[in-house]
């Protein structure tokens, strides 16, 4: 009997050992996927991929940068602002790249009157904070950097984008107060849950174990160790009760997040105004760069559209059904031609919006 009791505690001891070891390891990995070196040349490749010139944009742009304490030091958030916004829209970019991808959407942003703030996420180029959640603390820091930035937008329209990982961190957001701290939310692909990931990820890559035994390790140890288990990664208590406009992008070629789990996610809120725009061809996270026209004018119409049903109603009470039907067929040609209809014909978009909110 006392020889089994040893080796029942030597057994413990043997497998607690072992336990712990793999879930130190599992939650390393998932906390610190790339180093800040790794992340600057993923950045890198993609600006040259695309033909960005960085030296140029920063010539052309004028930038602000805005510093937000935070417990580890502090948040350099960049700040590019419109001569006449009619809104401002904030930038979320995904794991594996730092703020400098923003710079990509930066000219579009400013071209239809969208201020843009953007700022590197944690564990990436000057964000104090050394280790990834994959979108839980991010959230928590997106809540902040919302509360933060609102002083310097006037009372102007806030929305706020993000692409698969970056996309996830707002749903996470949900859970907390940013459904109320913003006119809509941008949606490109995100994930639905993070621990459903980690167990894809383990089942291809991971030791000869159940994945149920891996994850548990992993999430017990990266509780202690970075504050976050990966029972907290599911978006969908957030995405269930935001009653918010919603632009969700997704692709039926999503090789990471079967498009299914995607229509999941969009069916998933509650509200009436949401869209819902598929592409058939484009990897994931890739929509923008394969459909960069239709993508723009996606989100150009969606930040617009509150202001441009007020100016059609308008136009339409004052002038006639003729001049609104006129206006109706310039829906599809962009917001640019939109504005200079309306200039054409006499029609100042401001004094319309100004007048209507005289109303």
């Amino acid at each position: 009997m006392r020889n089994f009791i040893i080796f029942l505690l030597v057994f413990i001891l043997l497998f607690g050992g072992i336990f712990l070891y793999i879930g130190n390891a599992i939650a390393d990995k998932v906390a610190m996927p790339f180093t800040r070196l790794d992340i600057k040349e993923n950045t890198d490749k993609i600006l040259a991929m695309a033909g960005f010139d960085e030296k140029d944009f920063l010539s052309k742009y004028k930038r602000q940068t805005l510093t937000m304490p935070l417990e580890k030091g502090d948040l350099p958030i960049e700040f590019f602002p419109s001569k006449n916004p009619r809104g401002t829209i904030l930038l979320v970019h995904p794991i594996g790249f730092d703020a400098r991808l923003s710079y990509l959407l930066v000219p579009s942003f400013l071209e239809i009157g969208l201020q843009v703030i953007s700022y590197d996420q944690r564990g990436a180029g000057s964000n104090p904070e050394d280790y990834y959640t994959l979108g839980k603390k991010e959230s928590e820091e997106l809540v902040q950097v919302l509360d933060f930035v609102k002083d310097y937008l006037n009372g102007q329209p806030l929305y706020v984008w993000g692409v698969s990982t970056g996309a996830t961190t707002i749903c996470l957001g949900l859970q907390d107060s940013l459904g109320e701290q913003v006119s809509g939310i941008i949606l490109d692909s995100p994930w639905y849950d993070g621990k459903e990931v980690i167990k894809e990820v383990l089942h291809k890559e991971g030791p000869p174990i159940p994945e149920s035994l891996l994850l548990k390790a992993g999430s017990l140890v990266s509780k202690k160790k970075y504050g976050f288990s990966y029972d907290d990664l599911d978006i969908s208590d957030g995405t269930k009760k935001y009653y918010g406009r919603v632009l969700f992008f997704a692709s039926k070629k999503d090789e990471i997040i079967p498009y299914s789990q995607l229509e999941y996610i969009y069916q998933s809120f509650p509200g009436k105004d949401v869209k819902l725009v598929t592409v058939e061809d484009s990897q994931h996270g890739q929509i923008l760069i394969d459909h960069p026209l239709s993508y723009g004018k996606e989100i150009g119409l969606f930040t617009f559209g509150d202001q441009l049903s007020k100016a059609k109603s308008f136009v339409d009470a004052t002038l006639g059904d003729g001049v609104s039907e006129k206006l109706e067929k310039h829906l599809d040609t962009g917001i640019k031609d939109i504005e200079n209809y309306m200039k054409e014909e006499g029609l100042d978009l401001e004094k319309i919006l100004e007048r209507i909110g005289d109303k």
